[in-house]
């Protein structure tokens, strides 16, 4: 994987849970799933020009983002398939799904 570069702001990252949470259906199947949450747009900044910014940058830029406009992420639940562990958050599922 290569390496990720750094966010624009916490309103362009994602967000991965990494508890798994098991939904049951009406005829009592289980499902183990853990929840994303992904930006509208994703926004990296090359090194160079995070450097240049203040340490705080990303705490100070979200409440001005805020003020003139939403924030849209999506919601998404990642299906564990058979073998995957829903009990250590350490091992991270296949990105496939």
């Amino acid at each position: 994987m290569p390496p990720r570069l750094p966010r624009n702001s916490f309103a362009d990252e994602e967000y991965y849970g990494i508890d798994a949470f098991i939904f049951v259906n009406k005829g009592g199947e289980r499902q183990a799933v853990r929840y994303q949450m992904v930006p509208e747009r994703a926004i990296h900044l090359e090194e160079t020009d995070a450097a240049k910014r203040d340490p705080n940058f990303l705490v100070d830029e979200l409440p001005e983002r805020l003020k003139r406009r939403s924030v849209i992420f999506h919601l998404k639940a990642q299906l564990a398939a058979a073998g995957d562990s829903t009990k250590d958050p350490t091992q991270p599922w296949p990105e496939d799904r």
